[in-house]
């Protein structure tokens, strides 16, 4: 209902676009995850490089060795069903020898600023296999949460507006969608994603 039907039209249009501009730098790798945003990158990253005659993107995929956030068989399923080569590495090895938090500390000392992303070290293995194949840059999914769904930053403009159905019905929503308490449902959506941002704003 907040989407005008001429932006929802513009959609497609606009994610070629911003998919090609990553893909005009030569070969493309992607961080291929399970999840909707990446595999969305990757399909339209596809389609737009047979389109032109380039070298298909190579998917790059870090597998867990946990179940519960194991996402092998979804990745090596898109890799397979759009025809993408696939570097799969086990997230242990692709942290290096001493381990994730030996690396990321290594890896901090260079940086201006602390390391944002914990994990990053284990994507730098895949990003340096990717270098070796020719790939020239790297596609994420990242901020797809915010394309392809509504921020819980929401909550903010809902308060802001005074408009107390909406407040709720996100609330309601996040309760559905995540397996999380009332009591941490409603502070998330009152504080950390309301309040707390219109404060700093102020």
């Amino acid at each position: 209902d907040w989407m005008p039907d001429e932006e929802i039209a513009a959609f497609d249009g606009l994610l070629d676009r911003a998919v090609a501009r990553g893909l005009s730098r030569g070969r493309a790798g992607i961080f291929l995850s399970g999840g909707f945003d990446s595999v969305s990158v990757a399909a339209v990253a596809t389609d737009l490089t047979r389109r032109a005659h380039q070298p298909d993107p190579l998917a790059l995929s870090l597998g867990f060795p946990d179940p519960a956030c194991d996402e092998q068989p979804v990745q090596t399923s898109v890799a397979r069903q759009l025809g993408l080569p696939i570097h799969l590495q086990p997230f242990f090895e692709a942290a290096g020898p001493r381990g994730l938090l030996a690396e990321g500390l290594d890896l901090t000392r260079q940086l201006s600023a602390p390391l944002l992303n914990g994990w990053m070290p284990a994507y730098l293995s895949l990003a340096r296999h990717a270098a070796l194949e020719g790939v020239r840059t790297i596609l994420t999914g990242e901020g797809g949460d915010e394309w392809l769904g509504t921020t819980p930053f929401l909550a903010a403009d809902l308060i802001r507006r005074g408009y107390l159905r909406g407040l709720v019905q996100v609330a309601r929503t996040w309760k559905r969608s995540y397996h999380q308490t009332w009591p941490t449902v409603v502070r998330g959506t009152l504080w950390r994603y309301g309040l707390r941002p219109l404060m700093g704003a102020a």
